[in-house]
């Protein structure tokens, strides 16, 4: 039978040999494939500063926090049926989503200020406080930019090998203690992967979206399934559609 542990190498492997009958721990990393050991950083090299590598390199920090609105659009493909995602923002508290399958809304989450509603083909309700907070989080375009001021704490684990290209690994866990294991280039300072509780994200073929650069393709492994997500429109500080932001 297989068992699943998941958390620290050194602190579980010891235990787990002796139910193990070669004597081989299989360890995947958070993105499912072999794992690893991890390298320490160099000298000097934190996660604050991985942080502020990353900022400078999609365009300075300041740019970052200066992100008033955006409204975005990315596509997928899968089986010949569109998947189309659209989300939009305005600072400091408006919010939308909106998940299309083939043309059918899967998901519509709208917050304007202190009300908020989220709709699904199960049905629709009003987000209480806690998940408005949460989702307005969510949908700001540079997340990391606003770490210190959400209580996020941001964790250096080392670095690794992740398709052949030197990343650094960080462990990012917001107030509420639910975490992310995000990858930075050592080479670029950009974010290519991610994992958490909803999935495995990369990131790549980044490109200018204003006074910043973001990446155009994002590639989601979600139960087995791969999603190539597209870019296909993005407005940065620029005017955003009221009606996108109505909580009927």
């Amino acid at each position: 039978f297989n068992l699943v542990v998941v958390g620290k190498r050194s602190a579980i492997e010891k235990g787990l040999l002796k139910y193990d009958a070669d004597g081989k721990i299989t360890f995947l990393d958070p993105l499912g494939a072999p794992a690893a050991e991890l390298a320490a950083a160099p000298e000097g090299v934190t996660a604050e500063s991985v942080i502020a590598n990353y900022l400078k390199a999609i365009g300075g920090a300041e740019a970052a926090k200066g992100v008033k609105n955006y409204h975005m659009v990315a596509e997928a493909n899968i089986q010949g049926f569109l998947i189309e995602v659209s989300s939009a923002y305005e600072a400091p508290n408006k919010a939308f989503l909106k998940v299309k399958q083939a043309g059918q809304v899967a998901q519509h989450v709208v917050v304007n200020g202190d009300k908020g509603k989220s709709t699904s083909p199960q049905g629709s309700g009003d987000m209480e406080a806690k998940d408005i907070a949460e989702f307005l989080e969510e949908v700001v375009l540079v997340p990391q930019a606003f770490y210190s001021d959400w209580g996020y704490s941001v964790e250096l684990m080392g670095m690794k090998l992740l398709d052949e290209e030197q990343v650094y690994v960080l462990k990012v866990t917001d107030k509420e203690g639910n975490s992310s294991t995000d990858f930075y280039s050592v080479k670029t300072g950009f974010m290519v992967a991610s994992n958490d509780q909803e999935g495995k994200t990369k990131y790549s073929d980044y490109g200018q979206a204003g006074n910043l650069l973001i990446p155009y393709t994002l590639t989601q492994s979600i139960q087995g399934m791969n999603l190539n997500f597209t870019v296909t429109k993005v407005q940065v500080n620029a005017e955003v559609d009221q009606v996108l932001f109505s909580v009927e």
